[in-house]
């Protein structure tokens, strides 16, 4: 029996709309190597609630839709609120030309830093956010590893989704909204900024436990183990079998 090992669960409607059978199709998605993500510490008492972006700066990750959020919290007039862009790419330079030419004054571009500061990064934050673009391939094909990241970092996600994925509403570890609608997103962060710090927290501890279950390298390799043995048992029977990525 042909395997096909995919990283993006939506693929798989896609592929079997294209003749493949689901049933050959193996989905193991991306994962978190807890070593590199130690026990989430307390959030930041310091009267402002900040939100991270930390990755690539491209088309992809639809940074304007973020933006556009943060000019709508700004012009409702959504006060202690900081959304912070961390990381680099070909979006940023006009990204960070647009803060300045529309007077965004909620938000904060740092640059990339070493993996070995990411903890810090994230520790510094109160939440996290990622937009899908909404278009086909993001719908599809698209398996953001960050947002899972995000999740075993222990705060609330605001995720932008246009995609069959959501870990973010299945662990119930944040709010999902549709992507690249800025004035739902600015509408996320506005009500986690208005929640207490234990609903907060308690939002975060699903989050990493939904990954240290679900997601970890452990149990993935696992699961790509189990899909292995079971190739290997169908030719030690005289089955075809073959895996292709």
């Amino acid at each position: 029996m042909l395997r096909i090992v995919v990283f993006s669960g939506g693929s798989i409607d896609l592929m079997t709309r294209y003749g493949a059978d689901p049933k050959k199709i193996v989905w193991i998605p991306h994962g978190v190597d807890l070593s590199l993500n130690p026990a989430p510490l307390p959030a930041p008492d310091d009267g402002v609630f900040t939100v991270t972006y930390l990755g690539a700066h491209n088309q992809w990750n639809s940074l304007d839709a973020v933006l556009d959020a943060a000019r709508i919290l700004q012009n409702d007039g959504v006060k202690n609120v900081l959304l912070r862009f961390v990381g680099d790419g070909e979006s940023k330079p006009a990204l960070v030309a647009r803060a300045k030419a529309e007077a965004i004054h909620n938000v904060r571009f740092d640059n990339p830093v070493p993996k070995t500061q990411v903890p810090a990064i994230k520790h510094q934050s109160d939440a996290f956010i990622i937009n899908n673009r909404r278009d086909k391939v993001s719908s599809n094909w698209m398996s953001f590893n960050k947002i899972y990241d995000y999740l075993a970092a222990g705060r609330p996600v605001v995720f932008g989704s246009c995609s069959q994925e959501d870990p973010v509403r299945e662990a119930n570890a944040g709010i999902s909204v549709h992507a690249d609608d800025a004035r739902m997103l600015a509408q996320a962060i506005a009500l986690l900024a208005r929640q207490s710090p234990e609903q907060l927290r308690a939002y975060g501890l699903r989050g990493r436990a939904f990954i240290e279950k679900n997601y970890s390298i452990p149990s993935l390799a696992q699961r790509f183990e189990a899909t292995a043995e079971a190739c290997i048992a169908e030719i030690s029977s005289g089955a075809e079998s073959n895996v292709t990525y």
